[in-house]
C-alpha cells in the first residue's frame, strides 16, 4: 500500500522537498538554493538548468533522509514561483527565465495599454498592467527573439 505524499516547491531562492506520512507527518526533506542573476539594471534572471539539478538533487536528499521506498510513494504535488514560465529556443534548450521579480518590462506594460487599455487589461485578466505579470514577459522574450 502507497504510505507517502511529496511536495516539490521550485521557489525564487531555492527547491525544496518533502515526504509526508499519511498523516501529514514530514518523514524527509532536502533545501538547495540556487542563485538569481542580474545582467542589467531591473533584470533577474535564473538558470533552469541550476533549477532541475536543485530540484533532482533535493528529490534524493529527501528520499535519503526518509529512508522511504519511491514505490511507496502515492502522490506528488508541485509548487512554483508565480508568473514565471520556462521557454526553449528551436533546440529545445531553455532560454534564462525571466523572475516575476524582473521589471524589465516596461515596454510591454505601455503596448498593451496602447493596445486595449489598463481598465480592459483588468476586465480581461483580474490583475493590473504590470512587469509582474506573464503576458508581458512572454512579449518581452518575442522582443529578445526578434532583436537577439
Amino acid at each position: 500500500m502507497k504510505k507517502y505524499i511529496v511536495g516539490l516547491d521550485l521557489g525564487t531562492t531555492g527547491a525544496k522537498t518533502i515526504i509526508f506520512d499519511l498523516e501529514g507527518k514530514i518523514v524527509g526533506s532536502g533545501y538547495k538554493e540556487y542563485p538569481c542573476y542580474y545582467p542589467k539594471p531591473n533584470w533577474v534572471e535564473q538558470d533552469v538548468n541550476e533549477m532541475i539539478e536543485a530540484l533532482f538533487e533535493t528529490n534524493r536528499q529527501a528520499l535519503k533522509n526518509s529512508g522511504v521506498n519511491p514505490s511507496e510513494i502515492a502522490s506528488i504535488a508541485a509548487s512554483s514561483q508565480r508568473e514565471c514560465c520556462v521557454l526553449v529556443d528551436y533546440n529545445d534548450n531553455p532560454f534564462k527565465m525571466i523572475s516575476w521579480q524582473d521589471n524589465r518590462t516596461t515596454e510591454e506594460v505601455l503596448l498593451i495599454d496602447q493596445k486595449i487599455g489598463n481598465d480592459r487589461y483588468y476586465q480581461i485578466t483580474g490583475m493590473p498592467n504590470a512587469c509582474t505579470w506573464i503576458l508581458q514577459k512572454i512579449l518581452c522574450y518575442e522582443a529578445l527573439d526578434k532583436n537577439g
